[in-house]
Formats: C-alpha cells, structure tokens, sequence
C-alpha cells in the first residue's frame, strides 16, 4: 500500500491504493478521525487533494482552492458512506448528481454521481452504496468527496483511512 498523504502538497498520490473495505468505526463521528472508509469502492488514487497550490500551467499565480480532494476510481466504482447519517439532500443538474449526508454535525458530500441509489431522508450506514460515480470530461471515473462541520471545511484527507 502506498503511503498516507497528509497535506496539502501540491503534487497527487499517483499510486493505485486497496479499498480495504469500512471496517468497524466508533459511535462517535470525531473519534473515528483517520479510520473512515474510502468513499469509493475498489481500487483507487487520490488525484487531487485538499487546499490551496497552483494549479493551472502556463497561467502565473492562479491558485486552485479545492475544498475536497478528488478521487479517481475504476470503471463501475461506487460512491460509499463513510459512516452512519441520513440522507440530508439530493442535487442533480444536467450533467451530474450529488448527496449530502448529515452525520450530527458533520456533512459528507459524494459529488459528480450519475446514477443515484439513496433518496433525501434516507438513513445509511458507513458502506452504505450512495450512487455511480461518473465519468468526467476527459473520461475518468472521479468523485469529488467532500467533508464539512456544519459550513466549515475540513480536509477530508486528515479524516479518511486513505
């Protein structure tokens, strides 16, 4: 497995990681930092993390501020809960779909889903299978994880048992 990323470095994991699966969690949310389950099933790299860096070549002091980290999957992956919660919101547009899960106060956002498997007020539990991930515009399946404190942002790499 390759190693854990922590920061907001600017370069990505580029190694393809093992989905171990949820494992067992602690009932309390805060608890659990660090052991939360990859969002996604299978195997996966985190291609985009949380923060601040430049990013766009050729474009001088550009800053990309990516209040999520973005997770490239497998054809076929699976946007998957990451802990128990309900079902807070479903927002889909012409081109993609995304939940929100409300774990008390926290929030985890699954976004860039095509095909939906929950529904708004829905109760889930970690492993839960919230939606399709999608294929973006240069046809990788990618989904954008965020997580939240109320409106907060947190990085969700700090959170995740990556």
């Amino acid at each position: 497995r390759a190693a854990k990323s922590g920061g907001k470095s600017s370069s990505s994991s580029s190694a393809e990681r093992s989905n171990t699966g949820v494992g067992k969690l602690n009932a309390d949310f805060v608890k659990n930092k660090g052991k939360l389950p990859v969002p996604v099933t299978g195997p996966y790299q985190v291609v985009s993390e949380y923060g601040k860096r430049k990013g766009v070549m050729g474009k001088g002091n550009v800053l990309i501020d990516n209040g999520g980290i973005v997770i490239q999957g497998r054809d076929g992956a699976q946007a998957r809960c990451i802990f128990e919660g309900q079902v807070a919101a479903v927002y889909r547009n012409d081109d993609y779909a995304l939940v929100l899960v409300r774990h008390d106060k926290y929030i985890s956002v699954y976004c860039q889903l095509e095909k939906i498997h929950v529904k708004n007020g829905q109760k889930v539990s970690a492993g839960t299978i919230i939606g399709d991930v999608a294929r973006d515009a240069s046809g990788h399946t990618r989904l954008l994880f965020q997580l939240r404190k109320e409106k907060q942002k947190l990085n969700p790499q700090q959170w995740l048992k990556l």
